[in-house]
Formats: C-alpha cells, structure tokens, sequence
C-alpha cells in the first residue's frame, strides 16, 4: 500500500471521527435540554388536576439563551406629549427629571428614571362598550403613539367589568420585547389611561443563560394559570399557544422569558432563567 492511499484512508476516517463526534455532542446535547415525552405527559396529567388543560403544540427543547443589554435610563423625547396632546398644554416640573404635562382633560407624566410614560385622559367617546370595539379603539390609540417601523402586537386583553384592558409589546421577528409595551385601559365612564414601557436595546448578551426545563415551568406557572384562566366563561385554563422573548426584571436586569397563551386573552410570562412568575 503507498503513502498515499494511506493517507487517504487516514483523512477519511478522521473526517467520519469528526461526524461522528459532531452528532453525538449534538444528541447529548439536545438530551440535556430535552423534555421527555413521559416528563410531558406526568406535568399534564399534573395540570388537568388542577384545571389546566394544553391545548397547543410544545418545543420541548431549552437550549441556552442570550438576552438583550439594555440602555441606561434617558431622557424622554417630549414629542410624546403633542402625541397625546397636541401643542396647547401646561407643564410642571416634580424633580430634575420626572415632568408633568396636562391639558384641560388629560394629563402626561414622563418618568425617564422608570422608563415610562403614563396618560390619562377624561370624557373620551367609548362607541360601544364590548371587546371587539374597544379593541379597536386601543389600536387606533396605539397609532398615535409608535412610528410605523416600530411593530406592536396585541398580547393580552381582559374585560374587567369597568374597563377593557389591552397589552401591546414590541416585537422583532419572531420574539417579543415586553420590556417595550403599552397598557391601555378603557373605562365605562369615559377615562383613557395609557402607560408605556421603554428600554433601549444595546445588543445581545455574550453569555448564554441557561433555561428552566419547560415542565419546571409549566410547574411553576400551574396556579397562575389556574387563577388567571378560569374566568370569562372558562370553567377550565386553557393554554392556546406559547410565546418566546425578553423582559427585564424586578432588579432591571433583562431575561429570557416564555409566556403561556390563555383562551379567555390572559397570559403568564414566566421568567425562563429562574422560574418564577413575571407577569
């Protein structure tokens, strides 16, 4: 045999080494941070005991995450205010960075420091008081306060009673951004209220964080799912799809965050890194 088909058979099987190799750190690794079909069915069987019932399809993976690296708190572009109130208004300042700005009916206070904006607004015309039309009527608020290039999507909507309450969060591609929302409630007696949410995004974090496995979460979300699910003609919680994004947390860090879709238009956003409920 010559030198050269010897070495031809050696770099063959280093490269079937490297495949195989490469695929068995692959399966192991999706192992790792794989729920098993037999974990699945012991944390439904454990939801349907407590009126939580699935039905949506799951990713049982849990690779590890980067998170967005969020800004420092700024100062708020004040062209929010003629977005709410036009150019007739009054201002008084509450400390060197906190302002308020108020019209006749509305007021807008901009609290740069929390990252929020709040609105609220008396006499508003309510065309009619059900969930379809009061849903359209928060979109039609929304629009007056995003740029075009800047996609809102409807996350969470409640009628409670007094008030229709809808959550619209940013969205890029495929994940959302809830550090970046706007709540708006809309009252029977007429009052708008508008609080915004806003963090700039630096980036991606270097580092992966490693994710809660989805039945550790669904575990820990079982009770608020319960509470928040059955209502509004639901005798049972029903989990009607499953979202992926960020969010930042109580200490103003950022997280990798799954939110847990309820039929009624209710949400439970957990907290993916350390299990725990958000929102």
């Amino acid at each position: 045999m010559t030198w050269r088909v010897i070495r031809t058979v050696v770099l063959i099987l280093l490269i079937v080494a490297n495949i195989v190799l490469f695929w068995a750190r692959r399966v192991m690794t999706d192992s790792r941070y794989t729920v098993s079909t037999e974990e699945m069915e012991e944390i439904r069987e454990y939801l349907e005991s407590n009126s939580v019932l699935i039905d949506c399809v799951l990713d049982r993976k849990g690779n590890p995450q980067t998170v967005p690296v969020t800004g420092e708190a700024e100062n708020i572009d004040t062209g929010i205010v003629e977005r709410f109130l036009g150019s007739e208004y009054e201002t008084t300042y509450l400390d060197a960075r906190r302002s308020r700005h108020y019209s006749d009916t509305a007021t807008v206070q901009l609290d740069p420091e929390a990252h929020r904006v709040q609105y609220r607004k008396t006499g508003a015309e309510i065309a009619a008081w059900n969930a379809e039309s009061l849903r359209e009527q928060a979109a039609a608020l929304l629009e007056k306060i995003y740029d075009e290039d800047v996609e809102m999507e409807l996350t969470e909507e409640q009628m409670a009673g007094e008030y229709g309450e809808f959550v619209f969060s940013e969205k890029r591609d495929s994940r959302y951004y809830y550090m970046n929302r706007a709540v708006i409630r809309l009252y029977a007696d007429g009052t708008e209220s508008v609080t915004l949410q806003s963090y700039t995004v630096d980036g991606m974090t270097k580092k992966k964080y490693a994710i809660c496995p989805l039945n550790e979460l669904l575990f820990g979300a079982a009770d608020t799912l319960a509470q928040r699910g059955i209502s509004d003609g639901y005798s049972t919680a029903v989990i009607v799809d499953v979202r992926y994004g960020y969010d930042v947390s109580g200490d103003g860090e950022a997280v990798y965050v799954i939110e847990f879709v309820l039929a009624n238009g209710r949400t439970v956003r957990m907290d993916a890194v350390h299990n725990r409920v958000m929102r």
